[in-house]
């Protein structure tokens, strides 16, 4: 459900769950945004600006709280109690979670292929930059450039690329698939009741490009991906790892 960490201190140590389960998978980019290259980010990436990480209150129940520290482990019960001011039922709340719980793995899907995605084109920036004095290597950087552009198409379906996490960019450019699942999430859970005929059907046309989108990562994995590897071999060049 959920996992907190605490570095401990002499004393009273007191740590706080607020009731939320574990929050999405972190997107992060290891390239620069479309039309971008002033942002200048570093191989070890940043949070993807526009793709939020999404948790939800935990339904109503009983669950055991685990505390472990300096090798011993307790264990005590803990029940979450049903708003009484709310109208929905026990039922609804449950449909709710089972929805949202559905919303939330395809999340966690579209991330990874992002992250996925986003090593492999750092590396190839990697490469460039590695490259990028040695005459006798133009046909590897073109080879990385068009390699480049085919995890692009797939990226772009995606999340927004263009966007820089400044000014008005999460306004001026649309969302794009995991954006709109994250906001799917969000409004689907502004409520107590359970999810919409609409939300439904929002969620069946999301996970469906989850899916194409998966199928199309796939592709070009075992297509452009994989012959580029094997000419980068040829030349006795680092080949990708991911």
């Amino acid at each position: 459900m959920r996992t907190l960490k605490q570095v401990p201190k002499a004393g009273m140590n007191r740590i706080w769950w607020d009731l939320q389960t574990e929050p999405t998978t972190e997107a992060r980019l290891r390239t620069n945004p479309l039309f971008s290259p002033w942002l200048g980010v570093k191989p070890e990436g940043v949070p993807a600006p526009g793709i939020g990480r999404f948790s939800m209150l935990a339904q109503p129940g009983r669950y055991t709280v685990r505390l472990t520290v300096g090798g011993q482990t307790l264990e005590q019960p803990l029940e979450v109690l049903q708003d009484p001011n709310t109208r929905a039922s026990a039922e609804e709340l449950r449909a709710q979670g089972a929805f949202v719980a559905d919303v939330v793995t395809d999340i966690d899907s579209a991330v990874a292929m992002i992250n996925r995605l986003e090593v492999l084109r750092g590396q190839l920036v990697a490469l460039r930059a590695t490259l990028a004095g040695d005459s006798s290597a133009a046909d590897v950087r073109a080879a990385a450039d068009t390699l480049d552009r085919a995890l692009v198409v797939v990226e772009e379906s995606l999340f927004q690329m263009k966007v820089t996490g400044r000014g008005q960019d999460d306004l001026r450019w649309p969302m794009r698939l995991a954006e709109q699942l994250v906001y799917l999430a969000q409004v689907s859970t502004g409520s107590d009741f359970g999810p919409t005929v609409p939300q439904r059907e929002v969620q069946a046309l999301l996970a469906g490009q989850v899916r194409e989108a998966r199928a199309r990562l796939d592709r070009v994995m075992v297509g452009e991906v994989a012959a580029f590897r094997r000419f980068v071999r040829a030349r006795n060049l680092p080949s990708l790892v991911f």
